[in-house]
């Protein structure tokens, strides 16, 4: 059956997404955000009647489903003003939004229903006179957001069971923005009129983000496809092919680490001798030529650093700093040395996973 993106407005419509959220954060991530409720299977907010849901239908069933909120709307003692400190921002609440709730349930997240949501939703807010888009994501789906046409600005923080969260802004009509990072989203936005004005200010009230830190070097289908699939996806690329057994032999020949928000973890210049996983938490990373400190990337649960010294045994190219509390995962090259020796599949199956993540690093570092 054909699927069908609209706003829902109906009463059932708008239960049946109640149902899909509860679906995806309760039963298969065990989150329980804000408005779970149990007897009726549903996830329901306050925020939702004072927004416009967008989904993506499959005949009558939610297959998807966003949330947009204009600012304006939200009551006047809203903990989102303050969170994404929309005052500071030289636009008036009514071109403010907040996109929230993007949820996909798992049997289409190999679909590219998700970025079509999100650009129904653009288009949407954009004939609208919208300027700003804010939203929070986890520090692993930072990169993703970037290449959509978000762009970081303030410290992530942690918000409770949903955990470490960064908050993100996207500036509508700043075409020189999309055009850098190769946005999926350049032809929404260059149906609408730019304004380079906004972006002009961003970049100069906020100089360490003001150069994309990610830009798309895969095909436009292939980028949307990896975004839909990493939505609401757990998994962690570094265990990819191990069973139970081989990731215990994996944990057991590395060592543990829990950093501090603020904590330097690895500086530029030090000896390369461990990679790191993050378990929990979040990192910057972070490099300062003639003495100006430039983001180079976030990154979040599941996502690793450190490798490309550690398998080369060179010196570090860049800072890395925890920018929330979290818990690491170290291995060293001794203990790397020692799974070879007592488990050679396993070691086989981790470096042809470091190998991939280098590949597509070093793709993205010489793309046009």
């Amino acid at each position: 059956m054909t699927i069908e993106i609209r706003a829902a407005t109906r009463p059932e419509e708008l239960a049946a997404i109640g149902r899909l959220r509860y679906e995806v954060y309760v039963r298969e991530l065990g989150r329980r955000p804000a408005g779970c409720d149990d007897a009726q299977a549903m996830q329901i907010e306050p925020e939702d009647e004072v927004s416009t849901m967008h989904a993506a239908f499959d005949g009558d069933v939610p297959v998807a489903c966003l949330r947009m909120t204009r600012i304006d709307r939200l009551p006047a003692g809203s903990r989102w003003r303050a969170l994404f400190e929309c005052a500071d921002f030289p636009v008036p609440e009514s071109q403010q939004a907040m996109l929230s709730r993007l949820v996909v349930r798992a049997d289409h997240r190999a679909s590219l229903v998700a970025p079509q949501l999100l650009a129904a939703a653009y288009d949407s807010f954009r004939a609208e006179g919208g300027e700003l888009i804010f939203l929070r994501c986890t520090a692993n789906l930072v990169p993703l957001y970037e290449v959509m046409g978000c762009r970081r600005y303030k410290a992530g923080s942690d918000d409770g069971d949903a955990g470490f969260r960064v908050p993100m802004v996207m500036i509508t009509g700043d075409w020189t923005y999309f055009e850098a990072v190769k946005s999926p989203l350049l032809e929404n936005v260059q149906m609408h009129a730019p304004n380079v004005t906004l972006g002009d200010w961003f970049e100069t009230r906020f100089p360490e983000h003001s150069r994309p830190a990610s830009v798309r070097v895969l095909g436009r289908e292939q980028f949307l496809l990896s975004f839909a699939a990493r939505l609401n996806d757990p998994s962690i690329p570094l265990l990819d092919d191990l069973d139970g057994d081989e990731k215990e032999h994996l944990f057991l020949s590395a060592g543990h680490r829990d950093v501090k928000a603020g904590e330097s973890i690895l500086s530029k210049g030090d000896a390369g001798t461990e990679m790191y996983l993050i378990i929990e938490g979040a990192v910057e990373v972070t490099e300062s030529p003639r003495g100006q400190r430039r983001v180079l990337t976030t990154l979040g649960a599941g996502q690793m650093f450190g490798e490309a010294a550690f398998l080369m045994q060179t010196p570090r190219t860049a800072d890395v700093t925890a920018i929330a509390d979290s818990q690491l995962v170290v291995l060293d090259v001794d203990g790397f040395a020692r799974l070879g020796d007592t488990h050679p599949t396993v070691a086989m199956k981790v470096l042809r996973n470091l190998c991939r993540s280098l590949c597509l690093r070093l793709y993205a570092h010489n793309a046009d």
